[in-house]
């Protein structure tokens, strides 16, 4: 019996699926249209590969199938991404046929290349050019081919096959992955799920702060739901702030969980050449349901508020210990002492934490495989405080109280209309002051609906990505979905906040 088979139980097909698009080649470099010409990678398309390959193993990612398209850009980026793999060829995953149009200089295309790029939604491929239904239609048949797989799979293709794949998967994305950007050597994950597949994300930012391929602009210049190591996020506070001047963000906001420390530290040392906001996110409970509030430009010396944060930080140590207990009595999962001491030095540890000591210690392949099948088995009792006392806490410090992802977080079913009604005259009623109408994994249809309930309540309106670093798979300043950006200018929260701060 392995680490941890006693706790896992009979656990269903399913895994992450791992789609990355090749690394540059010749063709790349000089912008031309390049669709099956079989171009090998260049030098930078090699570094681009082995870099991504190296990320995946530093986060002790491995696969139990590897597939490629046909073309040999798409084989050496498996081959240097999965060193060591069998790879299997499947013609499902080759690119688009562009025909009389490959090769075309992207720099000076003709007027029917220039009007099928500038919608892809709307305009039909020029003549002789393979349609986008087509290849939605052979990626979605492979797709249901490997569905009922289990463990990692990586998938090694090009940018509009990569972009079929994605489409297939989200039928009511109204076509936005045509027109986005996906770089070389972009991966994107697929939780799978007992054969039921997910909702695509782009693989955040690795350990170094950087995608491999290297750094991109953020989508939005400004983030106001983000996490350190003061909490479960990987980027200490400083290294965050670093990051996202990098990347271009010019406001950001610091919201540990049920901590400030990370906080504190930046307050100490403002970050130059970009707008610093402390604040903090707690976790709470409520007659209507389960919440997360965020506070912004609070005194954290305020007796109110050190009160609602030493009872956070109560609980949170306490679903740690039953966690640990959890696992080592009904799991079999042992960790050296000198581990254990560290964990409960962290503000607010918590599944991420363990997950990533099972991965280190052989109990699990992945991470997201140790919280999935063993301790989201844990029932770890009440460990949050009232919605009540938050908020009242925020407001008695002179900061402003905001519901964090008030149709549901990560990885959460959306919250139905009614329910949101129940739980937001609630918290209106303890004096709840904004919504985080923008986050990252809602559509732009959920983020207008959401700000028109601002509008209408007369509350404030945030918006962030919820930025864990490589504990997530969200890239910092995503404030939708869709990837589009959000201008600061809507987060009338900032408005408040510049005068306070």
């Amino acid at each position: 019996m392995g680490a941890g088979d006693n706790c896992a139980g009979n656990v269903p097909a399913g895994g992450t699926i791992y789609i990355i698009r090749h690394g540059q080649t010749r063709l790349n470099h000089a912008s031309a249209l390049q669709g099956r010409s079989d171009s090998p990678l260049n030098e930078n398309g090699m570094r681009q590969a082995q870099e991504a390959g190296s990320w995946l193993r530093e986060h002790g990612i491995t696969f139990s199938q590897v597939y490629s398209s046909p073309l040999v850009r798409a084989v050496q980026t498996a081959e240097l991404a999965a060193p060591g793999a069998d790879i299997r060829i499947d013609d499902r995953l080759i690119e688009m046929d562009y025909g009389p149009y490959e090769g075309t200089d992207l720099r000076n295309p003709p007027p029917e290349i220039l009007e099928f790029f500038s919608d892809f939604v709307h305009n039909p491929a020029p003549k002789g050019m393979e349609q986008l239904s087509s290849v939605v239609d052979r990626a979605g048949a492979f797709l249901e081919e490997i569905r009922n797989q289990s463990g990692n799979i990586l998938i090694s293709t090009h940018a509009i096959a990569m972009k079929g794949l994605l489409e297939y998967l989200t039928p009511d994305s109204g076509g936005s992955y045509w027109s986005r950007y996906i770089g070389n050597c972009e991966i994107y994950t697929v939780e799978n799920r007992g054969g039921i597949l997910g909702i695509p994300k782009k693989l955040p930012r690795g350990a170094s702060g950087e995608a491999p391929g290297g750094p991109e602009r953020a989508v939005s210049d400004a983030d106001l739901h983000m996490h350190s190591t003061a909490s479960d996020g990987t980027d200490s506070p400083d290294q965050l702030a670093g990051r996202l001047r990098d990347v271009g963000i010019r406001v950001f906001a610091l919201t540990d969980h049920d901590t400030v420390d990370g906080a504190e530290q930046l307050r100490a040392q403002p970050p130059e050449g970009i707008f610093f906001i402390p604040g903090i996110e707690f976790s709470c409970r409520m007659a209507s349901g389960k919440c997360h509030i965020l506070g912004y430009g609070c005194d954290f010396a305020s007796p109110a508020f050190r009160a609602a944060l030493g009872e956070g930080e109560r609980l949170r140590r306490a679903k740690l210990e039953t966690r640990i207990t959890f696992l080592r009595e009904e799991c079999g999962v042992c960790f050296p002492e000198e581990e254990l001491e560290r964990l409960r030095r962290v503000p607010a540890a918590g599944k991420p934490h363990l997950a990533n000591l099972m991965v280190k210690y052989g109990y699990a392949a992945g991470k997201d495989e140790a919280i999935r099948n063993t301790l989201d088995r844990c029932r770890t009792g009440e460990s949050r405080i009232p919605a009540r006392t938050a908020v009242g806490a925020i407001l008695e410090s002179g900061g402003l109280p905001v519901w964090a992802h008030p149709l549901g977080g990560e990885g959460e079913s959306e919250t139905d209309r009614d329910t949101f009604a129940r739980m937001l005259e609630e918290l209106l009623s303890f004096g709840l002051r904004g919504l985080e109408c923008y986050y990252s994994r809602y559509t732009m249809e959920q983020c207008a609906w959401l700000a028109g309930q601002a509008e209408k309540h007369g509350m404030l309106i945030s918006g962030g990505s919820d930025y864990h670093g490589a504990n997530k798979t969200i890239a910092a300043g995503t404030l939708n979905a869709a990837g589009k950006k959000i201008p600061a200018e809507r987060l009338t929260i900032l408005d408040v906040l510049r005068k306070k701060i």
